[in-house]
């Protein structure tokens, strides 16, 4: 995991837009992530407050808050998965120059040593498997993870 780390790493300081990018994006998101439920939750918990069979005055205004807020979600993960594939792209173009050309300056020898294809078929794999990695901690796990300890923190103020 550190090995994977550090390549991103290293790939990633030669973007600092779109890494700003994707961590004013990926805010967005979580705020939105945790700002849908509760929302929601007023929304339901003002429709099962019906006592004389009417629905409240602010109840279209909480209602159309939500779907707005819906849309906004909707929209805010469809920009943030495009900007965690360019980002993803652009080091898995840069990574396999940089291997391609680390095999290039190999000496002779060293090519007819081995097989043929070996050395770019994993460098290939290497690739593939960095993309793949990357992308599920960029688009998947850290925005999760960072709703995650925000509901944790809202359900301790709550329980207690």
């Amino acid at each position: 995991m550190r090995l994977l780390l550090f390549t991103l790493w290293q790939q990633f300081r030669t973007l600092p837009h779109l890494i700003w990018a994707y961590c004013v994006l990926t805010l967005a998101l979580v705020a939105v992530w945790v700002a849908d439920p509760l929302l929601g939750q007023r929304v339901i918990d003002s429709v099962g407050s019906l006592e004389s069979g009417t629905l409240p005055p602010h109840f279209l205004r909480l209602f159309g808050a939500w779907m707005g807020v819906s849309v906004v979600l909707c929209a805010l993960q469809a920009l943030h998965k495009y900007l965690c594939w360019r980002i993803m792209n652009r080091s898995y173009i840069r990574f396999m120059q940089e291997s391609y050309r680390s095999v290039l300056g190999m000496d002779v020898v060293q090519h007819l040593s081995r097989r043929a294809g070996a050395i770019i078929k994993k460098i290939d794999n290497a690739s593939d498997t960095l993309w793949d990695l990357g992308f599920q901690i960029f688009e998947v796990s850290i925005p999760s993870s960072i709703t995650g300890v925000i509901f944790l923190v809202i359900a301790f103020r709550v329980n207690a």
